[in-house]
């Protein structure tokens, strides 16, 4: 089995332009690489290969089984991405959403014939579209009530506030802002539309979504840790929930996955727990169509290799997820602390 883990941030996907370091996701590009590589490394029948941007100084496998492609220009990541696509049984994708960029490189790799171990350009293409998904969930209840803007449009009379503004194709805290007045408003041209919706109080918290044509796998859901100051920066969370809440955002989650478009592979679901305590104002706030900063968690609770149940899902088998008990708090960075129960 070869699998192409391409990363965009670290990958080569920023050539020609400003270094991979000064991307606000950079921090949370590299871990999330390195978690990926270090799961399908642990697989003894599985080779790899990753794209390395030349401008990169950090550590990458030495174990022979992956094949490390440093690209110094755009039109050698073109070579070395299509040739590492033609040659992998799979290919899983990590690259934001924004402007596009994950939907053009999975219909990239549909073009030439690749197989995707991440969702395909069409789900990516509906997950990037944040009114989209609300418009989507609008029937069931499940998403903040908002509308869309593009950046130079007068500001919409009647909103209530607090509200929250974010990029209708933004990825991760990025331009996202708590909205209490009308002057608050922070559009601008770096991005053609944006989302105005209605602020939820409460839990914020994710869960993330395994899917293959025969089977669907919940994983733990997370406590998410976001800055108080306006800004919704993500600090990294902690996994898993309690028991309620956990089985309201399972509750949630799993109430709307059928109105989602097929998909498979690896999501990521952000949710706010409401302040009612039967669920009856918890909504989902984002649909992310790769793999996110939680994986670290999942890494750390299950013994699976979720590499390997991402392959065995795609492949059609039936897997059963071994979960330790304990709990973990995990950065952006990759870093992981608490007490989880030790293996045989």
């Amino acid at each position: 089995m070869r699998v192409f883990i391409y990363e965009h941030v670290t990958g080569g996907g920023l050539l020609g332009g400003a270094s991979p370091r000064e991307s606000p996701l950079f921090v949370e590009a590299a871990s999330m690489v390195a978690a990926a590589t270090h799961d399908l490394h642990r697989l003894r029948d599985a080779e790899g290969v990753l794209l390395v941007d030349e401008r990169l100084r950090f550590e990458t496998p030495s174990d022979g089984r992956t094949a490390v492609r440093t690209v110094d220009s755009r039109e050698a990541w073109e070579a070395a991405f299509d040739e590492a696509v033609r040659s992998c049984d799979y290919t899983l994708l990590i690259a934001p959403e924004t402007a596009g960029t994950l939907v053009a490189l999975a219909r990239r790799v549909e073009a030439i014939g690749g197989r995707l171990l991440s969702p395909s350009s069409r789900f990516c293409d509906w997950a990037t579209d944040k009114s989209r998904v609300a418009a989507t969930l609008a029937e069931l209840r499940a998403a903040p009530v908002g509308r869309c803007l593009r950046f130079d449009a007068p500001w919409p009379d009647g909103v209530p506030l607090p509200a929250v503004l974010k990029p209708n194709d933004g990825c991760g805290s990025d331009s996202v802002r708590l909205i209490r007045t009308a002057a608050d408003d922070a559009r601008t041209a770096a991005h053609e539309f944006w989302r105005l919706e209605e602020f939820i109080p409460g839990q914020p918290a994710s869960i993330a979504v395994v899917r293959g044509p025969r089977q669907t796998l919940l994983l733990a859901p997370c406590r998410q840790h976001l800055a108080d100051d306006g800004t919704f920066a993500y600090r990294g969370g902690s996994a898993p929930l309690p028991r309620e809440p956990s089985q309201r955002v399972a509750a949630l989650v799993n109430r709307c996955l059928e109105a989602l478009p097929d998909f498979h592979g690896y999501i990521g679901i952000d949710v706010v727990l409401g302040t009612a305590s039967d669920g009856a104002d918890d909504r989902i706030i984002e649909v992310n169509p790769r793999l996110t900063t939680s994986y670290h968690a999942q890494h750390a609770l299950v013994r699976n290799n979720l590499i390997e149940v991402m392959i065995d899902l795609a492949e059609g088998r039936e897997v059963t997820l071994d979960c330790r008990s304990g709990s973990v708090g995990f950065t952006p960075d990759g870093g992981i602390s608490g007490v989880l129960e030790a293996d045989d």
